[in-house]
């Protein structure tokens, strides 16, 4: 079944904590699920990685508020994560993230988002100024502003609204009860197949944002073993085993990612 990212990416990680180089924590902000929701997925990957990269099985932690996930970061010292582009760019120097991969996603790195509105109630993003403004996104809201608006606007320059229940929230700005909703790309495109109160229309694309990546941290799990880790995940999509994980959640694919590749994002995040 093909899904949104946002919601796929859920899926790939087991309730299992348990502290050491083969284990994979995934972090990220205001994901709308719990990890007993992703324990009948999680094996496909893990067991994927396992094959590939041989040795002791992986483990997978999965956090979907930012806190506690950094605070299992300090404590369990995980020797990979799959993190949002905004934990990557805030707290990677900190935890010593290094990139292996990347999410692509209908073949880009990036994807823009787009803020919705009640369809007529509003003319230009100008006008929301001061108004609310929901979505997901919101709860990394130096991402949203500082890369998806490209440093245009501030989080003071509007009511936020950081909330995980999309639906319920889209159902609001439809009966003009909530202003503005900020939505990904997958979900801009379903908006046709909803049953709303009136109808809603977007307001303005953002620019694109990058989509999460596979980090090792630091040196914790050897060299050689993060090399044959990243390479499994490049051919995760390409490999007719590793096809079934990507086909369930509606990946297209994984590149491998280096600092280097990351520098342009690291000076926009970091723009005056």
């Amino acid at each position: 079944m093909h899904r949104s990212w946002t919601l796929a990416l859920l899926l790939l990680w087991s309730s299992a904590a348990v502290a050491g180089p083969r284990d994979f924590t995934i972090l990220l902000p205001g994901a709308p699920a719990t990890a007993e929701e992703a324990r009948p997925y999680v094996d496909l990957l893990l067991a994927y990685l396992k094959s590939k990269v041989g040795g002791a099985d992986f483990n997978g932690a999965f956090y979907g508020e930012l806190a506690p996930g950094l605070q299992h970061l300090e404590t369990a010292l995980p020797g990979y994560g799959f993190v949002s582009a905004g934990v990557f760019l805030v707290h990677g120097a900190k935890h010593k993230m290094r990139p292996l991969a990347q999410l692509v996603y209908d073949g880009e790195r990036a994807s823009p988002y787009a803020i919705v509105v009640r369809e007529g109630r509003y003319q230009g993003l100008e006008q929301l100024k001061g108004r609310q403004l929901a979505g997901g996104i919101l709860l990394e809201a130096e991402l949203f502003f500082r890369i998806a608006l490209g440093g245009t606007y501030a989080a003071e320059d509007f009511e936020l609204i950081p909330t995980t229940r999309t639906l319920r929230f889209l159902r609001k700005v439809a009966k003009d009860k909530v202003d503005a909703i900020v939505l990904d790309r997958r979900a801009v495109e379903g908006l046709d197949r909803l049953k709303l109160p009136a109808k809603v229309a977007k307001l303005v694309d953002t620019q694109p944002v990058p989509h999460p990546l596979f980090v090792a941290f630091g040196d914790r799990a050897p060299a050689a073993e993060q090399a044959k880790v990243q390479a499994a995940l490049v051919a995760l999509c390409r490999d007719p085993e590793g096809k079934k994980v990507c086909d369930n959640f509606g990946f297209d694919d994984f590149v491998a990612v280096t600092d280097a590749d990351l520098a342009p994002l690291h000076a926009q995040y970091s723009a005056p």
